[in-house]
């Protein structure tokens, strides 16, 4: 007679195989994505699993995963590993302990380089909405030749309409929009660095603040409470600054032929 594979078994074989095949892939899946996974073949092969009903093999496959993501001996799928990146558990079949450096590695490049593309973006989309409005630019030095999405840089596009700053502060801002030779509104763009540096940054100009708006530019809902948080101390107040989401600088310069979105968006 045929010995059927107990349900336990089958979740870790399925766990194993679904693990592994990823990784062939160069990729990593989460707690999330092999539950939902393991749930999709619970319910189109539940025989599978043996003769237990579904809702009681995706508990105790809940209850495996759990234990697993926190490295309990006693449902340890073997050579199952996870390595956690950025709060996030990534599991991998380990040959050696080989692949958990390189799954950190490659999300550290990966992570640094998707950060550096919304910078360039973003302060290629602002240039681009200012500048069309006739006004000139200062974008920092170092910034100037970054590559961005739009295949070109800020050297490439707006060199025409550049204006330098010389402050030895405020150079280092990622744009200033310039009016008749002086800043009207500044901007920084922040996905890796601190918003408290970028709001001290600004107050630069702080001197002049009835004159000149300014705004904090990033794609991390988590900045945005940063932001609420850091721009109530005494030393920000005068800047009277507001954060705006990547998502909502990507829609202005997306509908910017509609004449009146960016002068509502920035009072301009």
């Amino acid at each position: 007679m045929e010995q059927r594979i107990s349900s336990t078994n089958m979740i870790k074989k399925t766990v194993y195989e679904y693990v592994l095949h990823c990784n062939k892939s160069l990729k990593y899946p989460t707690y999330v994505e092999i539950r939902q996974h393991l749930n999709k073949i619970i319910e189109t092969a539940p025989y599978l699993f043996g003769e237990s009903e579904v809702s009681s093999t995706k508990g105790t496959m809940r209850s495996m995963l759990s234990e697993l993501s926190q490295n309990k001996s006693k449902r340890r799928i073997d050579n199952v590993f996870f390595h956690e990146i950025n709060g996030i558990q990534k599991f991998f079949i380990d040959p050696a302990l080989l692949v958990q450096k390189q799954i950190e590695n490659n999300s550290k490049d990966i992570i640094e380089k998707e950060n550096n593309t919304i910078h360039a973006d973003c302060q290629y989309m602002i240039c681009d909405i200012f500048t069309k409005k006739g006004f000139q630019v200062f974008v920092p030095k170092g910034d100037r030749n970054q590559k961005n999405s739009f295949n070109t840089t800020i050297d490439e596009k707006f060199s025409n309409d550049i204006f330098e700053i010389t402050d030895s502060v405020g150079k280092f801002i990622d744009v200033i929009i310039i009016k008749d030779e002086k800043p009207v509104v500044l901007f920084e763009v922040e996905e890796s660095t601190s918003v408290r540096n970028g709001l001290t940054r600004m107050t630069t100009f702080k001197g002049n603040s009835k004159s000149i708006s300014s705004y904090i530019v990033s794609s991390k809902d988590s900045y945005k409470k940063k932001f609420d948080k850091e721009s109530k101390w005494d030393i920000f107040a005068d800047l009277k600054s507001k954060f705006i989401s990547n998502h909502e600088l990507r829609n202005i310069f997306e509908n910017q032929k509609d004449s009146t979105i960016v002068k509502e968006f920035f009072n301009i």
